[in-house]
């Protein structure tokens, strides 16, 4: 076929394939599935989510199983992202919205967190995986006894959004000249 550019068309494939990680973390953590979010990361990925710790994937899918327990349910809402691809390595930051619900907190059992993530990921035979992610909260609303995990720092007492810092600005990979 020709007129068709290799790259452009390669490029394309390739953050479907990236968007489709991302998605499948959010599915799995929501419905607690640890095999389909081992999937979304290499093995030696590092993982920071803000206030909750830094962690290798085998520490924070197994070690989850704790919080699994706790939640009733949990709604992880991923917005398009934003990729920028050079070969086999790649640079992503996409918008959360998650939902965590204690039936247990009643009259107040939600509490929602707002963010950001931000990802970098490689090209591996099995596919694109996460090698660094980190998960930056930039508002809350709700009850926050909800994340009130033994081992877990939790949350401030008052909803809303903490001081302004420079992690929230714009990525670097992202400023590049038109």
């Amino acid at each position: 076929m020709s007129g068709i550019d290799e790259a452009a068309m390669q490029n394309a494939i390739d953050t479907i394939e990236i968007q489709q990680v991302l998605n499948k973390y959010a599915v799995a953590v929501d419905a607690r599935h640890r095999e389909l979010m081992y999937e979304c990361f290499t093995e030696d990925a590092y993982i920071d989510l803000s206030g909750t710790g830094i962690y290798n994937p085998r520490d924070y899918i197994e070690g989850g199983k704790g919080s699994y327990k706790i939640f009733d349910a949990t709604q992880h809402a991923i917005s398009t992202p934003v990729i920028h691809i050079t070969g086999d390595t790649a640079s992503s930051r996409c918008y959360f919205v998650a939902q965590h619900v204690r039936n247990a907190l009643k009259p107040n059992p939600c509490l929602i967190i707002g963010g950001n993530y931000d990802d970098e990921l490689v090209r591996t035979t099995d596919g694109w995986r996460i090698t660094k992610r980190t998960g930056t909260a930039t508002w809350y609303d709700g009850n926050p006894e909800v994340l009130n995990i033994p081992g877990v720092p939790g949350f401030p007492d008052a909803p809303g959004s903490p001081e302004w810092t420079e992690i929230r600005e714009v990525p670097s990979w992202l400023r590049w000249s038109p």
